[in-house]
């Protein structure tokens, strides 16, 4: 493996490259870190242009025939370009071109999606992708000012799950007009708008589930589309504790429509 040494220019490019507007300008991200980096190389190698190693650092597997280019970089730079307080060894420069992570393809019918309206939290979406492929979930489906899927904390919480997992972009006004005859499932706080309790609030030809932003939930245009409602009882109501977060509950929710569909 034949190592470059990362010049200035390229610094300054990688480093802008933990903020929106200057991924879309290069049309590339970054992942970090051994375990991530490991998966990505796993599943989508291809997408891989160039990998960042810290001086010193000697790794073999499974790493040793990538083909494209490997930089070494000193700890000050590891951490201009690290999006964490403590920078990894290895980073990852990735093609945006060639991502496959965020389609553009139709629903299918049969299938199961996540839909989030509005989440700005990236730790909660990279959970929810973590959760959407262990539950078998055929793609999560992003709304009008979603946190962009891209971001490094999204990537770093979704555990590698980000590059299994399709990604869809579909407006919630599209959603309404192209997909209205889908078995659309609502997320709601409010025992009196659930239709059912969850063990019963499912569908074995498909569903595609709302989870709304924490701040607003899912607004009323949404909420005339919507075949059924799923509630999450509270059980602890002396306590009165505060809400379930957006990515616990997609969780409980989306375990409890497989659970039914087996």
């Amino acid at each position: 493996m034949q190592k470059h040494l990362l010049s200035n220019h390229q610094l300054k490019v990688y480093a802008s490259l933990k903020l929106k507007k200057y991924r879309q300008k290069y049309n590339k991200y970054l992942v970090e870190g051994e375990k991530i980096v490991e998966e990505l190389f796993q599943y989508n190698p291809h997408i891989c242009e160039s990998i960042i190693i810290k001086n010193s650092t000697d790794f073999v597997k499974p790493f040793a025939g990538f083909g494209g280019m490997v930089y070494t970089a000193d700890q000050k730079s590891m951490e201009r370009l690290s999006a964490h307080k403590t920078p990894p060894n290895i980073i990852a420069v990735v093609n945006l071109e060639n991502s496959k992570s965020q389609s553009t393809n139709k629903l299918a019918r049969q299938s199961f999606y996540i839909y989030l309206y509005e989440m700005n939290d990236p730790g909660n979406l990279g959970t929810i992708l973590r959760t959407a492929e262990w539950f078998g979930f055929d793609g999560v489906i992003l709304s009008q000012n979603c946190v962009d899927p891209l971001n490094p904390k999204v990537i770093q919480s979704s555990m590698g799950s980000i590059f299994r997992t399709p990604i869809f972009h579909i407006h919630s006004e599209e959603l309404m007009s192209d997909y209205s005859d889908f078995n659309l499932i609502g997320s709601t706080a409010d025992p009196a708008l659930s239709t059912a309790k969850i063990p019963d609030a499912q569908s074995n030809d498909g569903c595609i589930l709302i989870i709304g932003s924490e701040s607003h939930g899912i607004p009323l245009s949404l909420q005339s589309r919507i075949s059924n409602w799923m509630h999450i009882p509270n059980y602890n109501k002396a306590k009165h504790p505060e809400s379930l977060n957006a990515a616990i509950s997609a969780a409980i929710l989306c375990y409890s429509i497989r659970k039914e569909s087996i």
